[in-house]
C-alpha cells in the first residue's frame, strides 16, 4: 500500500513492507529457474517452517503475526517434525505460545522424537507455558513407566521446579520407575529434604513399597535421616488430621498475617 504525505509524495507503508519482505520465495523460484508447482511448493516448504519457528524462538509476536497475514499455516514443521508451537514452548515463551495457541496451532502435535508441546514445556520448566498448553488442553501421554524415570530423576536431583512442572501438566506423581520406587522413595535417598516435603504436600505416599520392599519412611529410618523422617512423619499427620492442620493454619494467618 501507498500512502501519500504532507507534500504529496508517496511513502510504502510498515505493513507493505513487511509483507514483501515475507514474499522471496516466487524470487527464488524465478532465480533458480524453477517453473513447476510442485518444485515452488518444495521451496516454500523447505523456507517457511525454519522461518516460523525462529520467530517463535525468538518470542517475536509480531513477526509471527506477519508471517500469519501473508497466508503461512502454522502447522508447518522443521525436519524433526517441531512446529513452531514446540520451539515456543522450548523457549519458555509465554507470549508467542499464547499466540500460537490463539491461531489454533495444534497442542497435540509430535514432534520426531514423540514429544509434545507441553512436554516441551515441562523439560524445559516453563510453568507459565506449561499452565497455558494444559489449560489449552495439552497432555503428557508418555508410557508410564518413562515418566516415573523422569521423575525419579528430578526427585534424586532436588528439582522442585521440575518437579512442579510435572505435576501442572497433569502427570501423577506417584507414577514409579521399573523398581515401582516412586519419586518420593528417591527424594529420601538422595536426603533431598525439599523435595520430599513437595511430594509430601502433594499427596505422594510415603509408605508405597517397592521391589525390594522399601518405603520412604524405612529408607528415611536406615539412612538415619532425622529431618526427612519427621518431614514424612509431618506429612502423614497433615493427611489424617487436615482439619487440625487447616484450623492450625487459620490461627497463624490471623496472628501473624498472610
Amino acid at each position: 500500500m501507498l500512502q501519500a504525505n504532507l507534500r504529496g509524495e508517496m511513502t510504502v507503508t510498515n505493513k507493505a513492507a513487511k509483507m514483501r519482505e515475507l514474499d522471496i520465495i516466487p524470487h527464488i523460484a524465478r532465480c533458480l529457474r524453477l517453473s513447476s508447482g510442485n518444485e515452488v511448493k518444495l521451496i516454500r516448504d523447505t523456507i517457511l517452517p525454519p522461518l516460523v519457528c525462529s520467530a517463535a524462538k525468538m518470542n517475536k509476536v509480531e513477526i509471527l503475526k506477519t508471517i500469519k497475514d501473508s497466508g503461512v499455516n502454522f502447522a508447518v514443521c522443521d525436519y524433526n517434525l517441531r512446529t513452531a508451537l514446540h520451539v515456543a514452548a522450548t523457549g519458555g515463551n509465554l507470549e508467542a505460545v499464547k499466540y500460537l495457541l490463539s491461531m489454533g496451532s495444534n497442542v497435540h502435535a509430535k514432534d520426531l522424537f514423540g514429544y509434545s508441546p507441553l512436554l516441551c514445556a515441562v523439560k524445559a520448566k516453563a510453568l507459565p507455558c506449561v499452565i497455558a498448553l494444559r489449560d489449552a488442553g495439552g497432555i503428557i501421554d508418555i508410557p508410564p513407566y518413562k515418566l516415573g524415570v523422569d521423575l525419579c530423576l528430578a526427585a534424586a536431583q532436588g528439582d522442585v521446579e521440575q518437579l512442579r512442572c510435572w505435576g501442572a501438566a497433569g502427570s501423577d506423581l506417584s507414577e514409579a520407575d521399573y523398581d515401582k520406587r516412586t519419586p518420593l522413595h528417591v527424594a529420601v535417598t538422595h536426603n533431598q529434604l525439599e523435595a520430599v516435603r513437595f511430594l509430601m504436600e502433594k499427596g505422594v505416599d510415603p509408605n508405597a513399597v517397592d521391589e525390594f520392599g522399601t518405603t520412604p519412611i524405612s529408607e528415611a529410618k536406615r539412612k538415619g535421616y532425622d529431618a526427612i523422617l519427621n518431614e514424612l512423619k509431618i506429612g502423614l499427620s497433615r493427611r489424617n488430621n487436615p482439619t487440625i492442620f487447616e484450623n492450625s493454619h487459620e490461627n497463624e494467618v490471623q496472628e501473624n498475617g498472610p
